[in-house]
């Protein structure tokens, strides 16, 4: 893993992520950034990247490269700041998204829940 809190130069590098990690990056002003995907599988809030292809991160822009399993990706330009990050919201989000789903399909078939307990609190509040 790599990790550069300055400002860096348009030379291309390698950041390779571990499992449940990702790479956070700030654009700086001057100029657009480019990175692609080399190995493994990772997303761009959500947007699975594709292998092999540049992508092009417009200048004043922040994104957090996420890989579920590990990844290597390469940047080109110039960023204000980069690292890789091992503590990062995505398992607490896959969490909070099944236990919703969870209580909506539970929900959905009426397990769980006595409605004629809701409705009698409701009319005796």
């Amino acid at each position: 893993m790599s990790a550069n809190d300055g400002a860096t130069t348009a030379s291309s590098r390698q950041f390779v992520l571990e499992k449940e990690s990702e790479l956070r990056v700030e654009v700086g002003p001057e100029a657009a950034l480019r990175l692609r995907l080399t190995a493994g599988a990772a997303e761009v809030f959500g947007a699975e990247l594709p292998p092999g292809k540049w992508i092009t991160v417009p200048a004043l822009q922040n994104i957090a490269i996420f890989t579920w399993k590990g990844a290597t990706i390469e940047l080109d330009g110039i960023s204000e700041v980069e690292y890789v990050a091992d503590e990062t919201p995505m398992v607490s989000y896959v969490n909070a998204h099944a236990i919703l789903d969870g209580r909506r399909t539970r929900a959905r078939t009426g397990n769980g829940l006595d409605y004629s307990q809701v409705y009698a609190y409701c009319m005796t509040s």
